[in-house]
């Protein structure tokens, strides 16, 4: 399968998404809920959003695991 290049728009949406989401997500949330999400560059701004919040959620599940070795289980 080929694989296609996302657009100059996508990713600087996806960039801006990221970042915002990383240090200013009330808004980003603000931003995406007054505007269309079919447009390509609201649409990477959710997508970048939403993988902020995944690596962010990776990052404290990895924290919790090595936080707890070597606790005794009782």
């Amino acid at each position: 399968m080929e694989e296609i290049e996302p657009s100059q728009i996508y990713l600087k949406g996806y960039n801006a998404g990221y970042m915002l989401n990383k240090y200013e997500p009330k808004l980003l949330s603000q931003i995406l809920a007054n505007e269309n999400r079919h447009h390509e560059f609201i649409k990477a701004l959710y997508d970048g959003g939403k993988q902020w919040q995944k690596e962010k959620m990776v990052e404290e599940m990895s924290r919790g695991v090595n936080k707890n070795r070597g606790q005794s289980i009782e």
